[in-house]
């Protein structure tokens, strides 16, 4: 259900208008309360998910659900003194949307179980072999014996966005329980690849340093390892050419990324630098890019922050 919403917050992209228009109305006054607090509605959604994916299974009570709501608004900028009403209020909504989303798919479980078993399939036969050459690929071909986790948790969900999936702590990752590939380029078992990589990354940096993941774009590398070891596998056929696709449907980021990451594969395989390394060095080129975007914007004059604007909107620096 959260996910459902969370795709549907979003105001694009989801692929089952119904749903969508069952839910609309409370997840709108979701996002209406957290814009109208000031707070960052993509972190609000991004903790409400991640939460939701470390819960142990079973039915979230009233009061266990709140303080989820409330850690979220956090996170997203709110002030300790009205989360807890702020989160209350919440989740009346989430308990609407809730009873909205179980009228559309009152036999979800099932329904969940059977729509995921081509993927479940095709993940028993392909793999064994994908991670095997994943490995390969970060370690230069010799992986220490722990790097896979001894156990991952796959959940699935219902597709909203026609293929989509996440990671959270715990070993856990969700993804969408695709009948079919929505693009045959990209295929779902590759998304579950890249989401067990990651969670292996995830362990392994935390283990070996107490740093996290995303300090460095391990997230972005690992969409080139994935294509490249599914290329020796016969997965796809150009991984080079895969790379925007991966990065629109897996990452949900822009287009720039896609040219850089390209760049950066080409350089990784010609020097075949080792993956921290290389990793580092694709850090520098994403800030690179980010700064000249900001001085682009600025050349062109469309700082809205700047006097000249916020007196013409009526506002002050503080407001």
């Amino acid at each position: 259900m959260l996910h459902a919403a969370h795709v549907v917050a979003g105001g694009a992209g989801c692929v089952d208008a119904a749903t969508e228009k069952a839910m609309a109305a409370p997840v709108t006054q979701i996002n209406a309360r957290l814009v109208s607090e000031s707070l960052d509605v993509y972190r609000f959604w991004d903790a409400v998910i991640r939460t939701a994916a470390v819960r142990k299974d079973g039915p979230v009570q009233r009061k266990a659900a709140i303080k989820d709501y409330e850690q979220a608004l956090l996170d997203a900028g709110g002030s300790e003194l009205q989360s807890e009403q702020t989160a209350s209020a919440i989740a009346d909504l989430f308990s609407s949307a809730g009873s909205a989303f179980d009228r559309r798919f009152p036999k979800l479980n099932q329904q969940l179980e059977l729509r995921g078993r081509p993927l479940r399939e095709a993940w028993e036969s392909y793999g064994p072999g994908l991670l095997n050459q994943i490995s390969k690929k970060i370690w230069q071909g010799q992986p220490p014996d722990d790097w896979w986790p001894a156990k991952v948790n796959g959940y699935w969900v219902q597709p909203m966005r026609g293929g989509d999936g996440g990671v959270a702590p715990d070993g856990r990752f969700w993804i969408e329980a695709m009948l079919t590939d929505a693009h045959r380029e990209l295929p779902e078992v590759l998304r579950i690849a890249y989401l067990v990589t990651l969670i292996a990354v995830d362990e392994h940096i935390r283990q070996r340093s107490g740093e996290q993941w995303f300090t460095l774009p391990w997230p972005e590398a690992v969409v080139v390892v994935v294509l490249d070891a599914a290329a020796e596998l016969d997965l796809v056929d150009d991984p080079e050419s895969r790379i925007h696709l991966a990065v629109r449907h897996w990452l949900h980021r822009d287009l720039w990324l896609g040219e850089i990451l390209k760049e950066w594969s080409s350089q990784w395989h010609s020097t075949g630098a080792v993956m921290p390394v290389a990793v580092k060095a694709l850090a520098k080129m994403i800030d690179q890019h980010r700064r000249k975007l900001a001085d682009d914007i600025e050349s062109a004059g469309l700082n809205l922050l700047d006097d000249e604007m916020l007196s013409e909107l009526g506002l002050t620096d503080d407001d």
